[in-house]
């Protein structure tokens, strides 16, 4: 097969299963679930396509390291002392190593996703990194119409519905936080846009923030903003540009979602109100966050140096009823994992590579890499008071976000012009 042909199907198949996802994973689960007593939301994880598709392109391609970030010397140490620590972590202090092996194995494969798609982004046309945010845009889009249009066939149980639920997302509070990555790709994607294109970013930007409200997500509606003030002070003139684009569908995505009856109660913007106004003291205004947190310090404390093992937190967590299976906040949760010398490895790899995106974005904001970096930063917002870093659907969005941050193609100057 020729590599133009390769080229040539990439640009068109991966956006394509990167924004078809959701629905394939929704249509999956009414194809093959029993509604009326479904154990779970997600029979087959179609995002996996993706990865196997940026894979397989990448090889056909012939991946060469000569497209990575150059003088990355010390990123290669932070890793190595991360993945080091995790082994003695779980082979030292977890309760079901195995478990803990192939839970990280899963999650970790996305690092070189990011590096593939680095890689890609440099050998495919100009466009190819626009195509993937705009997906991205357009398949959530269609799958929220899919949710809204299927919700009043779903079985009424708020347990079904918080956890298990909307199909095609494994919990509702995740598709809060997916949205809220969408939604910041598809503002800056509307600097570019014009006609028809900028009309439909406009009408899916409100369904996404609808949709998000009607989430019940309290979080997402603090992370765009703050995504947004991060952006004035990093970027002030761009930002300042699409400020009308964020209020307007902010404002016109809550009042759409006030049409849209709340099918559970963790569900809604309203009923999300309601909690916040009624509750009393900062744990109770924090879902349980606060004490969730201290009982996380409690347990770093126990198991400093390499941590208890990765997704073993479902075991250690005695202090609360419901057992969480995260502290809900990232930065905790990987040092409660991987202990202070691989947590503190990892955070500093991340803040690595948020630094550089920084750097790229300032020198070069294009429509493409400002929708990445608003999205980027939503989701680091985010992981703040939940665990982006810990599903599978935040952390493929985290890969193609830094993969478009971190690139250094051609492409660059030809969306400028």
């Amino acid at each position: 097969m020729q590599k133009s042909t390769v080229r040539s199907g990439l640009v068109v198949i991966l956006p394509l299963l990167l924004g078809g996802a959701p629905i394939l994973s929704a249509l999956g689960f009414f194809a093959f679930t029993d509604i009326s007593n479904a154990a779970s939301n997600d029979p087959f994880r179609f995002n996996i396509l993706f990865q196997v598709a940026v894979l397989l392109g990448a090889m056909l391609l012939g991946f060469s390291s000569n497209e990575m970030p150059r003088n990355q010397s010390l990123a290669y140490i932070l890793l190595v002392v991360f993945l080091g620590s995790a082994v003695l972590g779980l082979a030292l202090t977890s309760i079901d190593p195995a478990f803990g092996v192939l839970s990280l194995t899963f999650r970790l494969f996305n690092l070189p996703l990011a590096l593939l798609l680095i890689f890609l982004i440099s050998r495919l046309e100009p466009t190819f990194s626009a195509r993937l945010l705009f997906a991205l845009v357009i398949g959530f889009s269609l799958h929220a119409i899919l949710i809204v249009a299927t919700t009043p066939f779903m079985p009424p149980e708020p347990h079904y519905l918080f956890l298990n639920g909307p199909p095609g997302i494994f919990q509702v509070r995740l598709w809060g936080m997916v949205l809220v990555g969408v939604i910041g790709a598809g503002i800056g994607l509307t600097l570019q846009s014009q006609g028809r294109e900028r009309a439909l970013l406009w009408m899916a930007l409100i369904l996404l923030t609808a949709a998000m409200f009607w989430s019940g997500t309290r979080a997402s509606v603090l992370s765009l903003p703050g995504s947004a003030i991060f952006g004035l002070l990093v970027l002030p003139r761009v930002t300042t540009k699409l400020l009308p684009v964020m209020i307007g569908t902010f404002i016109a995505g809550a009042g759409l979602s006030l049409l849209l009856e709340a099918p559970a109660p963790s569900w809604g913007m309203l009923n999300s109100y309601v909690e916040t106004v009624t509750a009393s003291g900062a744990d109770a205004l924090s879902a349980g966050r606060i004490s969730l947190w201290k009982e996380t310090v409690r347990l770093i404390s126990e198991a400093p140096l390499f941590g208890h093992g990765f997704d073993h937190f479902r075991w250690l967590d005695q202090a609360s009823e419901t057992n969480f299976v995260h502290p809900h906040n990232s930065p905790l949760h990987i040092l409660v994992s991987f202990g202070l010398i691989g947590g503190t490895a990892l955070i500093l790899l991340i803040l690595m590579f948020w630094i550089q995106s920084i750097r790229n974005v300032r020198s070069n904001p294009s429509p493409v890499m400002t929708g990445a970096f608003f999205g980027l930063n939503g989701l680091l917002i985010f992981s703040l008071v939940d665990a982006v870093f810990y599903h599978v659907d935040t952390l493929i969005l985290l890969a193609v976000f830094f993969a478009i941050l971190l690139a250094n193609p051609p492409y660059r100057q030809h969306e400028q012009g």
